[in-house]
């Protein structure tokens, strides 16, 4: 998992950190299957959880943090070569559970103000995953998002 940072000039400095990952899902069981979908372990109490902290700046400057995510890779590898779409992988805030299907391109996740201190300092949420399976479409085995696999950014604006 990467996690990357878009900041512009600001008197504000903020830290993403993550924890939890990598996302990994064991093989898919007939359970898995004939419910069409396999979830990441530990669901729903577990999943990657991404906590962003001040650590710079005056107490009285409001900034907008912005998560998003996104895949690195347009398909998920899999068993013998077979690859997956990777909108078949999907990701939910654990506060709301709507899945979402994930992209190549980035996908607002969850957004606030922030000020040092004060407003939303720190904050955190957990996104939880879920990979779609079929008897049919889908060969058992272990499905991955590859070498680069899935993107957290970071992006801060001033109001």
């Amino acid at each position: 998992m990467l996690a990357g940072i878009a900041r512009p000039a600001l008197a504000q400095t903020a830290v993403l950190t993550l924890s939890g990952g990598p996302v990994s899902f064991g093989a898919p069981t007939g359970t898995d299957y004939a419910a069409g979908w396999i979830y990441n372990p530990g669901y729903p109490g577990s999943g990657v959880t991404y906590t962003l902290d001040i650590t710079k700046g005056a107490a009285n400057t409001t900034v907008t943090t912005t998560i998003s995510v996104r895949s690195a890779t347009a398909t998920l590898g899999g068993p013998a070569g077979y690859t997956k779409p990777v909108g078949d992988l999907q990701w939910a805030r654990a506060d709301q559970l709507a899945w979402t299907a994930l992209t190549t391109a980035n996908v607002v996740v969850e957004s606030r103000q922030m000020q040092k201190n004060k407003l939303n300092d720190a904050w955190a949420n957990t996104l939880v995953w879920r990979m779609r399976v079929g008897w049919v479409t889908d060969p058992p085995g272990t499905y991955t998002t590859g070498p680069t696999g899935i993107v957290v950014t970071l992006s801060m604006t001033a109001p």
